[in-house]
């Protein structure tokens, strides 16, 4: 037998028990992919702070052009 099977495997009473894998051992995410989409994610977030008035501008426009306001004489006619 090699030893690299020997360190995989434990062999008690001529059988060989192999050990048991828990829904523990192999995480989902490591730490350091979660500790990477925390940064990302904070990046993104300091981003939109710091451009909101310009989005804001943007979305503000956009609404403009698909619905545009009444001229002001219309406007004080319905109120």
């Amino acid at each position: 037998m090699h030893y690299s099977f020997l360190k995989q495997h434990l062999i008690v009473n001529n059988h060989v028990v192999r050990p048991a894998v828990t829904q523990f051992s192999f995480p989902l995410l490591s730490l350091t992919e979660l500790l990477q989409g925390a940064l990302v994610l904070a990046l993104l977030a300091s981003v939109l702070m710091f451009f909101r008035p310009l989005l804001s501008g943007l979305v503000r426009a956009l609404v403009l052009t698909v619905r545009p306001r009444p001229a002001r004489p219309a406007r004080g006619a319905g109120a």
